[in-house]
């Protein structure tokens, strides 16, 4: 069985602490995937399936999040080809 590629999600919060998580591909539909943030944008608040527990992460207490591999994405608000640092 081929094992799924996997993703990571970095969380900074406003206190200045971290999360680092790793999750396998959620869906290889595109759609999907913008309603999947578009879902988490609305309800303000990231939930996370992990370790056994359910995980939920208010998005008032996050100053950014980082999505790696940024992969190919349609939306054209996305600035592509950047450097970021903090």
């Amino acid at each position: 069985m081929e094992k799924s590629p996997q993703r990571g999600l970095n969380i900074y919060f406003m206190d200045g602490t971290s999360a680092q998580i790793t999750f396998p591909v959620q869906t290889e539909d595109l759609y999907r995937r913008k309603l999947m943030i578009d879902e988490a944008l609305k309800r303000r608040a990231l939930m996370i399936e992990a370790d056994g527990g359910l995980h939920f992460i208010p998005l008032d207490n996050v100053k950014y999040m980082s999505i790696f591999p940024a992969g190919d994405s349609a939306d054209s608000g996305i600035i592509k080809g950047a450097t970021f640092s903090v």
